[in-house]
């Protein structure tokens, strides 16, 4: 019993990082609002018929600007031993290496932009380069995004720690013997998707079974 309600727990995202969002959004929206009351101020005092193309214009940039700065506020709570996804996205590449795996994640124009963070051990080197202590080694996370904001940060696992305006790409660089849970095309979801785990028991890649057979000896071949 306790297990299935453990399933059915939920992460809200703080009040005051939703506020932060929801400011970062009043300013984007505000100089195509500004635009569609100008251009409706100026309808009004000389009607002009082709001024409803950029007044259509400027309302379409603000419901944009509403579409990339969505949130879900709530999510399944990550399990302890989990290292989630980061964003919203689709799997682009799962590389494995001798000593390395990388896996990248595209995230689009019109995912959610939240950021959030996939394992509390995080050592943030610089907005864009995070570095997780975990058992089974270090694993490092590159952002690459045009538009990139960081708020304070809040060791939730699986909270919201910044987020990314528009599309980006993050890389994971986890040691190899790691077990990589998700494909390439795979589509993944910020805070809920689990990349790997990181714990003794779970975390290790299934070594494949030997293909050498060792023959019983025959007696008569002793001497």
């Amino acid at each position: 019993m306790s297990e299935e309600l453990k399933k059915v727990r939920s992460l809200l995202s703080d009040p005051k990082v939703l506020h932060k969002i929801k400011f970062i959004q009043f300013k984007r929206q505000l100089i195509p609002l500004l635009v569609v009351m100008l251009l409706m101020g100026v309808n009004i005092l000389s009607p002009m018929k082709w001024l409803i193309y950029p007044a259509l214009a400027a309302f379409a940039w603000y419901l944009l600007e509403r579409v990339l700065l969505r949130t879900k506020n709530k999510i399944a709570e990550p399990e302890t031993n989990a290292f989630v996804c980061p964003v919203d996205g689709k799997v682009q590449a799962v590389r494995k290496g001798e000593d390395m795996t990388s896996i990248t994640i595209r995230k689009s124009w019109l995912d959610i932009a939240e950021l959030r963070l996939p394992w509390l051990n995080l050592e943030m080197e610089k907005a864009d380069s995070w570095l997780f202590n975990s058992k089974l080694g270090q694993l490092r996370l590159k952002i690459k995004a045009a538009r990139l904001h960081i708020f304070e940060h809040i060791p939730v696992h699986g909270g919201v720690i910044g987020i990314i305006i528009g599309s980006g790409i993050i890389t994971l660089y986890l040691p190899a013997g790691i077990k990589v849970l998700v494909k390439e095309g795979e589509t993944v979801f910020g805070g809920e998707t689990v990349l790997c785990h990181l714990d003794e028991a779970a975390g290790l890649q299934e070594q494949p079974a030997s293909i050498l057979v060792e023959e019983p000896m025959d007696e008569t071949d002793k001497d």
